[in-house]
């Protein structure tokens, strides 16, 4: 245990403070995607307005005994704010456990819990709403960037994944980021594609929500993102001459594949890896498929219906930390690679 800290001691505080990290996340959450301040204002009841004081915000504890209910007005409160708190805070001490205690990676625990906290509102935002914050992407790829330049000016080189090109090392953050922002940047447009063919012979437009976001998180995408601005280019050029229309004269479409996907598919290449994200975003992509036919045979969903990738993205890395290791090698025996 860090300091030489009592592990009950350190397990406790551990999993309290992850329990107020998850009653922030209820925040981000609800405010987030209706395009609201996730600081000001001050937390309220949504019924009555009244501002919450900490009897009314202490994580687990003021939902058990306010029995779920505005200590105001009496509006129930949604069971799913206790749940979020006690899942990360379960969360963070799998991820403690895991990383820091077993394989003795402090610095890759903080940027891991950091990470995957970040991916779980990312799950929740985009399985209700269709839409992921690329405010939380971006907080995502600095935290994996972040991480691995922490652990080098620190010299945990057990933390540190560095790759050698032509004697020059660099962060295997870097390479993630960038291979799995070009791989599902493919993929976007390909979809783009097949949906701007469905949309030209249908002649049935459905337009998107309207963008959000401020202008110093634009800036940012650009400034992080300037070597692939092409895609969006090469995106509309191509989705214009299918419909036979200008570029500035397409509509905002909801596509079937989204910007968004793109861009956290690079936050989790940052933070895994090459081998963690490629085993992850197989893993998304094979979770996808099967969800999706079950919903079809089970009639809840159609060829045409949409359903959010990125709780699915979100599903496969979570899979890749803890089982990375035992799929390679399980494909590896299976397919008579390994000796």
């Amino acid at each position: 245990m860090p300091y030489g800290l009592p592990a009950w001691f350190v397990y406790t505080t551990v999993f309290i403070f992850g329990t107020s990290i998850g009653s922030f996340l209820n925040v981000i959450i609800w405010r987030m995607p209706r395009g609201e301040s996730i600081v000001e204002p001050p937390s309220h009841c949504p019924s009555c307005n009244a501002r919450l004081t900490l009897i009314d915000l202490f994580p687990l504890l003021s939902y058990l005994f306010l029995r779920g209910k505005c200590r105001h007005c009496g509006a129930k409160i949604s069971s799913r704010y206790f749940w979020i708190e006690l899942l990360i805070g379960l969360w963070w001490l799998l991820i403690f456990w895991y990383v820091g205690v077993q394989q003795g990676m402090w610095i890759r625990t903080a940027g891991m819990l950091a990470f995957t906290t970040t991916l779980i509102a990312i799950f929740f935002i985009d399985l209700e709403h269709y839409e992921i914050p690329h405010e939380l992407s971006l907080f995502a790829i600095f935290v994996g960037l972040g991480t691995d330049i922490w652990a080098l000016v620190a010299g945990e080189g057990s933390a540190l994944r560095l790759w050698h090109v032509h004697g020059v090392p660099i962060p295997g953050s870097v390479f993630g980021l960038f291979a799995g922002h070009v791989l599902f940047a493919l993929i976007f447009i390909v979809s783009n594609i097949i949906y701007s063919r469905r949309m030209a012979d249908e002649e049935d437009e459905t337009p998107a929500p309207a963008p959000g976001g401020s202008k110093i998180m634009a800036a940012l995408e650009w400034v992080l993102f300037v070597p692939f601005a092409w895609i969006m280019v090469i995106v509309d050029l191509i989705r214009a001459a299918i419909r036979k229309k200008k570029p500035e004269e397409l509509d905002d479409d909801t596509p079937a594949f989204g910007f968004g996907d793109v861009m956290l598919a690079a936050a989790i290449g940052a933070n895994l890896g090459l081998l963690r994200s490629g085993v992850g975003f197989f893993l998304a992509l094979l979770i996808g498929t099967l969800v999706s036919l079950g919903l079809m045979a089970g009639k809840r969903k159609g060829l045409k219906s949409q359903v959010p990738f990125g709780p699915f993205l979100v599903a496969g890395a979570f899979l890749a930390i803890f089982f990375t290791s035992q799929i390679v090698n399980w494909y590896l025996t299976v397919s008579g690679l390994k000796p």
